[in-house]
């Protein structure tokens, strides 16, 4: 990073850039964070490169995303009359809130985000309430990330990692957080010949990140030693949202990774790698199972990968192997001109439901507003086909399809129930268990320079089904600026459930526009810069109005 402010206010190649030619393109609110970001970065250099004759590459980016929309409101309320609580009369928003229901005659009921993003219900009688959490308006979120690496002889230091900050308002962009802070590297190494060990935040493999101490020993070649290893891990799991440090769940457990010889010596190409993970949550044992990942190449027109987790019997009521997810894919390119993929995959899922607008009349006639409970255990199936075609160089249809079947736990546990009935299993959404969809369009490749995809795609979403039409266009002027441009159509219906199973549904249509635009400059070869702007026109049956919503992005990346 000695060079970064030297490569960037001198010239580079026939150009000549300074702060005055950039300060041209960014919004000088948006581009002081990042160089602010730049000469914190190059004043660590120069203090202690010297010290320590550190190598330090990575990447630093900076990002901003404005959000506004139509819905002049704080939140959104059902409105009923006293006398009969069973029947809504209507929908209000923003000041509307304050004035119905503040009337003796109306009872209201609202959404309300807390803090955490948690979703409550309340009853609103009068207009003493002013807590109300916002669900549309303006919001500005701001990003700053680095990634890299900075080596000295056997030593070196991995970051990985973002902060976010939230103005304007709480839209629960960040789960109701107006600053984050999120690492998924944060360590230091030390590699020999043989072997290394790393302490701090490491990923170990897929979704195993780890706050403790791993190592490998390596049994490759001397040329390409890491090609085969075995390891080992152990420490505290950060928290799965927030990634923040969590004592909760203590997990390790050993790691192998292989890559046979001929991988580097010929066209057939074999990658296995897989960790045996032991998770401990809150003293208990909570998790046993093995993750692995597979890619095999025989030829080089034919590839296979494969990912899979499965869970392993550690216990009498865990004491069943089962998968829990599994993803198998073929990619096969027999010629310049065809193109074919085959996926396969699998994921179990273990949750515990909150439906928080489930309401009905009890005996009393009076009006009641509960939460429902239920524990899922199910099963996704999902099968994808790709293929494609391409004559000539100009010129190539494609077609896509998906089939997803999904399973649901028959001991399934409903704690939403009212005294003395028993809770009916007779649900149309229990009933739809398939969805498909396919795609069929057109990519043109014209001048070198210019690319569209025109597509349309039919989708039967369990409940729901759409109609969509997708277009595309990108062109790249030069090495320097490239521009993009979007416009999608989605006409859907789905069919609404009743709270009462005996009762009838509705069906609800909606039809939806989508449009965007972007623009990328290239500085330099490793500075990038990037505006971007996006629109939405949605139907809102809440609402019983459209809403439209237009956001901005600015992105500034650079490499070192």
């Amino acid at each position: 990073m000695r060079n970064i402010l030297k490569n960037i206010f001198t010239p580079h190649t026939s150009r000549t850039f300074s702060f005055r030619h950039i300060n041209k393109f960014i919004p000088p609110r948006f581009f002081k964070p990042f160089i602010v970001l730049l000469f914190f970065a190059q004043m660590i250099d120069a203090i202690y490169s010297p010290l320590f004759a550190l190598d330090f590459k990575g990447r630093a980016n900076f990002w901003s995303l404005y959000q506004t929309d139509d819905v002049d409101s704080t939140t959104v309320a059902v409105v009923y009359n006293i006398s009969d609580l069973s029947t809504p009369i209507g929908v209000v928003v923003g000041k509307d809130i304050a004035i119905e229901c503040s009337k003796p005659t109306h009872s209201c009921t609202y959404r309300k985000i807390g803090e955490g993003g948690e979703l409550t219900l309340e009853h609103i009688t009068d207009a003493g309430r002013s807590s109300y959490g916002k669900i549309g308006g303006d919001s500005l979120l701001t990003n700053i990330g680095i990634s890299g690496k900075a080596t000295e002889k056997k030593w070196s230091g991995n970051i990985d990692g973002n902060f976010s900050k939230l103005f304007l308002d709480n839209r629960a962009l960040l789960g109701g957080q107006k600053n984050r802070f999120r690492f998924y590297e944060f360590n230091a190494q030390y590699e020999d010949a043989k072997y290394e060990v790393s302490l701090g935040r490491k990923s170990i493999q897929a979704d195993i990140l780890v706050d403790g101490v791993s190592g490998k020993y390596f049994f490759g070649a001397k040329e390409n030693k890491d090609s085969k290893s075995i390891g080992f891990f152990a420490g505290f799991a950060p928290d799965t949202i927030t990634k923040n440090i969590s004592s909760d769940s203590f997990t390790f457990g050993p790691t192998f990774h292989f890559v046979p010889d001929f991988s580097s010596e010929g066209p057939v190409k074999l990658l296995v790698e897989s960790s045996l993970v032991t998770e401990i949550y809150k003293g208990d044992m909570n998790r046993f199972y093995l993750f692995s990942r597979a890619h095999f190449t025989p030829v080089k027109e034919l590839s296979f990968f494969s990912y899979s987790t499965l869970e392993l019997p550690w216990m009498k009521d865990n004491a069943n192997l089962k998968s829990s997810q599994f993803t198998f894919q073929t990619l096969w390119h027999p010629n310049e001109e065809w193109f074919f993929s085959i996926g396969f995959s699998q994921f179990a899922i273990d949750r515990f439901l909150q439906e928080q607008a489930v309401r009905w009349v009890t005996d009393n006639s009076s009006k009641s507003t509960r939460v429902s409970d239920s524990l899922d255990k199910s099963q996704r199936y999902r099968l994808d086909l790709r293929a494609s075609f391409r004559p000539i160089y100009e010129f190539q249809p494609f077609i896509r399809a998906r089939y997803e079947r999904r399973t649901f736990d028959s001991n399934k546990l409903f704690l939403n129930s009212v005294t003395g009935q028993t809770p009916s299993l007779d649900l149309g959404l229990l009933n739809r268990k398939n969805a498909y969809s396919g795609t069929g369009g057109v990519r043109l490749f014209l001048w070198e320079e210019f690319e569209t995809e025109s597509s349309a795609t039919f989708s039967q979403r369990f409940q729901s089904s759409s109609w969509e039409a997708y277009q595309f266009f990108s062109y790249d002027t030069s090495k320097q600026i490239s521009f993009d441009a979007y416009f999608q159509f989605v006409s859907s219906n789905r069919t609404i459930n009743n709270s009462v199973p005996s009762a009838a549904g509705t069906d609800d249509h909606a039809y939806d526009f989508y449009a965007g635009t972007g623009v990328s400059y290239r500085f330099l070869s490793d500075f990038l810069a990037q505006i971007r702007y996006d629109f939405s026109n949605e139907d809102e049956k809440v609402l019983d109005r459209r809403t439209i919503t237009h956001s901005a992005l600015v992105r500034l990346d650079y490499r070192f």
